[in-house]
């Protein structure tokens, strides 16, 4: 499932790296533009051409060509999931790409063993491409071998990119639960997933990530992917309560950031992650956002209090072990 938005640079090599794999049964590839005016749904559509008995090509229509929503990539995936008719799925950001033509056999192959029935899905190292430096390594640095890790043990210490994660169908019908299906995004699409079991890691390099200097954690934009993140972590304890020590110890960088960056001139810029949603669903998020108003009442305060005090201890406890995650 290829979702893309303007990316015309990119997207024949997303797909040509898609429909290059050696796959001895039947697939499908569902490409999911997200109203691009740059020539990105015109070659979607050759692909489609090309291939006609196995892919297709969905387009989410823009009022305005500017129009952003905060919700309109995840409602792309959550439409190409709806679409999905396969035993296994995978996630890939158009402007990313495969790089080992066995790479879905082989995590495939791993699931299917007896073995390896516990996990909900198979993932491996992502060799991440710095555009405008031309620098590549390897997103995972430490060697860990072969690897089951349950949810908790993941969790608290780990990251493997989404465009690597192979997961069961069994995954989708809590992905697409309607308060979910509006933040398929990132660390909160394998959160869903390893709700359904464990992960495999495979110690192989098979996939490539491109960074190219637009995304959330530069400059000003920083702040509001903090709280995003913090929206998830607000779902996260909804779906798994068990696991709220693991997600706090995730999102300690993002609680810090707020305590230490955070400013009421940021409001406005943070404003739109609220606008038309039920803040009941995210009680965290939403006190810390308005964590400067000044007619917070007192009690209210004190909570926030306690949240920093714990922040604070756990930030110092976990010191480079939490590294920054969700910037990728």
């Amino acid at each position: 499932m290829i979702t893309c938005y303007n990316i015309a640079d990119y997207i024949d090599t997303a797909v040509e790296s898609a429909v290059n794999q050696e796959l001895p049964f039947e697939w499908e590839l569902l490409i999911g533009d997200d109203g691009s005016n740059d020539g990105t749904y015109e070659k979607a559509m050759a692909w489609m051409g090309n291939y006609p008995k196995n892919i297709q090509v969905f387009q989410m229509p823009r009022k305005e060509q500017n129009e952003k929503t905060g919700y309109r990539a995840a409602r792309n995936r959550a439409n190409l999931l709806r679409h999905a008719s396969g035993d296994y799925l995978i996630f890939l950001d158009g402007d990313d790409c495969f790089l080992d033509s066995r790479k879905i056999i082989t995590q495939v192959n791993f699931l299917e063993s007896e073995k390896y029935r516990s996990c909900s899905c198979c993932a491996h190292n992502i060799l991440v491409n710095y555009v405008e430096t031309g620098e590549k390594k390897d997103m995972l640095q430490k060697r860990i071998g072969n690897t089951v890790l349950t949810a908790k043990a993941y969790w608290k210490d780990y990251y493997f990119h989404p465009n690597t994660i192979l997961f069961r169908k069994s995954c989708v019908p809590l992905m697409l639960e309607p308060l979910y299906s509006d933040y398929l995004n990132d660390n909160f699409i394998t959160y869903l997933i390893l709700q359904q079991g464990d992960i495999l890691y495979v110690d192989k390099t098979m996939a490539q990530y491109n960074i190219t200097g637009q995304g959330l954690w530069t400059g000003k934009k920083r702040v509001y992917g903090v709280f995003r993140n913090l929206k998830l972590y607000d779902l996260e304890i909804r779906v798994n309560p068990k696991m709220r020590k693991e997600s706090f110890m995730r999102h300690v960088s993002d609680f810090n950031h707020v305590f230490s960056q955070y400013a009421s001139s940021d409001m406005p810029l943070i404003n739109p992650l609220f606008e038309n949603v039920n803040t009941a669903n995210f009680p965290i998020s939403y006190l810390l956002f308005k964590k400067n108003d000044c007619e917070l009442a007192n009690k209210v305060r004190v909570v926030l209090l306690r949240i920093k005090t714990r922040i604070v201890l756990r930030y110092c406890q976990t010191r480079t072990r939490i590294r920054e995650k969700q910037e990728y």
